[in-house]
């Protein structure tokens, strides 16, 4: 009769460490659009990627804060040169977000046991470091559609949904 108990209590503590990564990520993004003129962090497609997922991207210039690639967390986790490479954790520390969280593990959800690139095989041994992610719409790099609009200024957008929600999934 413990087990089943003791694996709720687990559950539950995962829960609560996902809820409060997910809360110091939106506490970054409000401290960042303080920062910049109430602009939020730009999120871009895989188009907004550097060439070569080998390199450090600490070393990017295009990555660095005002390039042209900077961005919430840049990278792609499908590469499995980027998730392979000894750069890996490089690619959450390059994003404009990290400076205001300092810590990788807040990007990461306790319960998330997926591997990258995903779908790897069980044999693969990198776990990701990055559950969440953000819809490339908020704070969007570029417009895929001309009838659709980014949410570019925090203060100035009226969602259409009830309330201010940002969300991270």
């Amino acid at each position: 009769m413990l087990l089943p108990a003791l694996a709720q209590t687990r559950q539950n503590s995962q829960v609560i460490e996902c809820l409060a990564n997910q809360r110091q990520l939106a506490v970054a993004w409000m401290m960042y659009a303080r920062d910049n003129n109430d602009k939020l962090v730009p999120v871009g497609s895989l188009a907004y990627q550097p060439a070569s997922f080998a390199e450090n991207p600490l070393t990017e210039p295009n990555l660095q804060p005002g390039g042209a690639l900077a961005q919430f967390c840049p990278g792609n986790l499908q590469s499995t040169v980027m998730t392979a490479g000894r750069y890996y954790d490089n690619w959450i520390r390059v994003g404009l977000v990290y400076p205001y969280v300092q810590n990788i593990a807040v990007y990461k959800c306790p319960a998330d046991l997926s591997r990258c690139p995903y779908g790897a095989s069980p044999t693969f041994t990198k776990y990701s470091d990055r559950t969440y992610s953000v819809n490339c719409y908020v704070g969007g790099m570029q417009w895929w559609d001309s009838k659709l609009q980014t949410l570019q200024e925090g203060v100035r957008y009226e969602p259409p949904w009830p309330g201010p929600h940002l969300g991270f999934y």
